[in-house]
């Protein structure tokens, strides 16, 4: 394995095929890899220095996140970004943020809350200070909390699915000018509905929260000079309707 890009004792291990993926992923969502290139997996393994059984799971996320497309007899080819399938994510990701987010407004702990109230602080001086790295960790954590406090462990293994999926897109696309400070009003009103002990209102503002960032990636998308590949895919008209 030397000179591979992997090449610790632990790359065959369950984390391998979620660092190639991120890689694989950078490199479809900024262009480098044009849709309908070919993914081999003797090339692929052999470029990143593991077996092909990681290859085959990241290129299994890849397929779930709607960026490649792998076919019998075929294999896995480049589709690029699905703006259809971004969007039914951001839906899902709606539906179950916002109901783990209700569940946490009406059984956490006061030290719970007293957590997030500590992240939110944290986040607080990241965006006064302009330091979008800690303020992205700092919003990171506050969300992981309420979804990983349920102990559902399929919402959190769907989180972290589509966790490096968002990120790509944010670093690809950017942001809108307020988003920070959209993040701290929406996390301040959430921690306010926790203290109330509001379900329903935590629930309504987690709901928005996640529905205005995927409005602001389709605009950020929709107004970027993307690839050939890219603008050839139109935003469904029904995407920036939901408000």
């Amino acid at each position: 394995m030397n000179g591979s890009l992997l090449n610790s004792d632990t790359a065959e291990k369950s984390t391998s095929y979620l660092r190639i993926a991120q890689l694989l992923r950078r490199e479809i969502v900024d262009g480098t890899l044009q849709s309908g290139a070919r993914l081999k997996t003797q090339e692929l393994s052999k470029r990143y220095g593991v077996s092909p059984q990681p290859i085959r799971e990241a290129l299994q996320l890849l397929q779930g996140e709607g960026l490649i497309v792998i076919e019998p007899n075929r294999g896995a080819s480049v589709r690029g970004l699905n703006m259809d399938r971004l969007r039914h994510i951001y839906e899902l990701r709606e539906a179950i943020e916002a109901a783990l987010t209700r569940r946490f407004a009406e059984e956490a702990a006061l030290s719970d809350i007293r957590r997030l109230e500590m992240i939110q602080s944290l986040h607080d001086t990241a965006v006064a200070e302009r330091d979008i790295v800690a303020a992205d960790k700092a919003n990171y954590e506050f969300h992981a909390v309420i979804v990983e406090h349920s102990g559902n462990e399929e919402a959190i293994m769907l989180r972290d699915r589509y966790f490096g999926l968002s990120a790509s897109l944010r670093r690809r696309f950017g942001f809108m000018p307020n988003r920070w400070e959209t993040a701290q009003r929406d996390h301040r009103e959430m921690l306010d509905a926790f203290r109330q002990r509001d379900g329903m209102l935590a629930y309504a503002i987690a709901s928005a929260h996640v529905r205005m960032t995927m409005q602001e990636l389709f605009a950020r998308i929709e107004g970027d000079d993307l690839s050939a590949a890219l603008r050839k895919i139109s935003i469904p008209a029904q995407s920036a309707a939901h408000s």
